[in-house]
């Protein structure tokens, strides 16, 4: 949280990134090419590297410059690499200048709540509501649309908090499970 360059920016390399928090990073004036926003990832061009996946995060209020492709989630893979896969994931709130565009490039987006999107499984097009955005509390409030619609496969089975996962009817969006 409140990194000027940007929240996560992973190159080259497999990774899970599960149940976490990226909020309130990357400025509006950084350099072109310059990592910022949310999460940036960059594959190298050959065989797909296996795992890229990012599950159960909390994408939101992240800047970007207009130069670059999101400041949500830029997925750059290289010719030859598969898509980088994201799912049950909340995106929001991240702004270029005068743009919402929450995700960009070669993403694999399912069960996930991304402001915008219009296809994918299980995908919902709505406005995340969290707890207190002005106090940075990004766990879910109670009249969230992420609560209990995650990909009943989900592999998760702790939350950012360490609560156990399902709680309820289902898996929940993002980084907490409500």
């Amino acid at each position: 949280m409140g990194n000027e360059t940007g929240g996560l920016h992973l190159f080259g390399s497999s990774f899970v990134v599960e149940n976490n928090s990226i909020v309130q990073n990357g400025n509006l004036t950084s350099a072109p090419g310059d990592p910022t926003g949310g999460i940036v990832v960059e594959s190298i061009p050959g065989a797909p590297i296996m795992p890229q996946d990012i599950r159960h995060n909390t994408i939101a209020d992240n800047l970007a410059p207009g130069a670059a492709g999101s400041a949500g989630l830029v997925c750059n893979t290289g010719a030859g690499t598969g898509a980088v896969q994201c799912d049950s994931s909340i995106r929001g709130g991240n702004e270029r200048p005068g743009e919402d565009v929450q995700t960009s490039g070669s993403c694999a987006i399912l069960y996930s709540n991304v402001t915008g999107i219009t296809s994918g499984a299980g995908n919902v097009s709505v406005a995340p509501i969290f707890v207190s955005t002005a106090t940075r509390d990004y766990h879910l409030a109670a009249v969230s649309p992420g609560i209990d619609i995650v990909d009943p496969s989900s592999a998760a089975t702790v939350d950012i908090d360490g609560d156990s996962r399902p709680n309820g009817a289902g898996y929940d969006m993002g980084a907490d499970k409500r």
